[in-house]
């Protein structure tokens, strides 16, 4: 099986390629193919492009994969992000399951100690990452994951094996008389053997399911966990009557007949060149067992965009009011994003009502740049649109804006 590893956590990251339990009656063995570094800060406009000619460079294609393995944290929000976003869009276009892997385990792995063990990673702001573990485990063992001062750290390491990729760190736990193993930088190699082990037993999780492990939340996580359960999946039939609730209650969104609706869900032979994609975000807190009512999840959101030939055109978004300024509408379009990427097209582009400011400024904030403007697009009141582009790559020097 060719398993593609990922991790974008830190300054830098790397992407693996290997071949697993191909060569042995066990299926344990993996064989790297080759390891390829990724530079710190241009994760967002080089990670699809990397996969893309690492895969070229050994004759292989996106289709050829068989599984794949990311690291889901500790480390950079926006590292991390942009990593969970694109296996997340790459596992779903070609259905394959995702090994989410903890960089402190990583670490463990890595080291081949046995007992008490303290992985340790550098959280900046004399701060640590800490997972403790022992090693073989006596029982199924959830992992101790935490983040604690520097002090804390040497103390609450006492009795335990440290074992970190981070020299200062090393150098630190030595100081005090703790037991250090030091690592190597970590790398995709080490993601990808971690991340096959937990393919053979089961320990994968499906797109919709992966998310990332930051141990400390960020002021935008923690906005976004005010939404309880929040899942983004790909919309069906049934959503229409809850999309076009949430579209009659949005002064500021594309208004379109019920039939216009069913049709984003009717394939024809035309599919693959042009095409229509539909997205929801549900609050699945209603349906969850503490709940005594179990009602149905609750839709907060949807999008709608329309592929034609290698563009995207984003005709609708909308957000309902109770779900505004919680992340929402950000996660949405992260995962069209994401999934536009996986896709390799050139360019994602939409019209916004000039007066729509927080709508301007939710597109600014994922990328998108302003383009041109339409003069009267908008009736019903009457109103300039301005045009945003999103743009991945050029597919030729004549390429304009539309």
């Amino acid at each position: 099986m060719l398993l593609l590893a990922t991790d974008t956590s830190g300054k830098h990251g790397s992407l693996a390629l290997a071949r697993a339990g191909e060569r042995s009656a066990d299926g344990d063995d993996v064989e790297l193919i080759e390891t390829v570094p990724l530079a710190g800060g241009t994760f967002s406009a080089q990670l699809v492009p990397q996969i893309a000619a690492l895969l070229s460079s050994h004759e292989l294609t996106k289709r050829d994969i068989g599984a794949l393995a990311v690291v889901s944290g500790p480390g950079s929000f926006t590292g991390l992000r942009i990593g969970l976003a694109v296996v997340k869009a790459l596992a779903e276009v070609l259905n394959k399951p995702i090994a989410a892997v903890s960089l402190l385990e990583v670490c463990v792995f890595a080291s081949g100690a046995q007992g008490k063990i303290m992985a340790a990673l550098d959280a900046g702001r004399s701060d640590v990452y800490v997972g403790k573990y022992e090693i073989p485990s006596p029982t199924a063992q959830v992992p101790q994951e935490r983040i604690l001062t520097r002090g804390e750290f040497l103390v609450q390491a006492r009795g335990w094996t440290v074992v970190t990729p981070d020299s200062a760190l090393a150098e630190a736990a030595g100081a005090a008389g703790l037991s250090v193993v030091a690592l190597a930088p970590i790398s995709a190699a080490a993601v990808a053997c971690l991340g096959w082990r937990k393919i053979q037993s089961g320990e994968t999780v499906t797109p919709e399911h992966l998310e990332a492990n930051y141990i400390r939340r960020t002021d935008a996580e923690m906005l976004e966990r005010r939404v309880p359960s929040l899942r983004v999946r790909r919309a069906n039939l049934v959503d229409v009557p809850a999309m076009i609730q949430l579209e009659r209650e949005s002064p500021t969104a594309a208004h379109w007949p019920r039939q216009q609706y069913e049709g984003l869900f009717v394939t024809s032979g035309s599919q693959r060149r042009s095409e229509r994609f539909a997205w929801v975000g549900e609050d699945e807190s209603a349906a969850q067992p503490e709940n005594p009512s179990r009602e149905a999840p609750k839709i907060l959101a949807f999008l709608i965009a329309h592929r034609v030939d290698a563009e995207w055109e984003l005709e609708n978004i909308v957000v309902a009011d109770v779900a505004r300024h919680r992340g929402v509408g950000t996660r949405l379009l992260s995962e069209f994003i994401a999934h536009a990427r996986a896709e390799n097209v050139s360019a994602i582009f939409l019209e916004v009502r000039e007066s729509n400011q927080s709508a301007r400024a939710l597109y600014r904030k994922v990328g998108f740049k302003e383009a041109g403007l339409r003069k009267g697009y908008y009736a019903d009141p009457a109103e300039d649109a301005m045009l945003y582009r999103l743009t991945f790559f050029e597919v030729s020097h004549n390429e304009t804006a539309p």
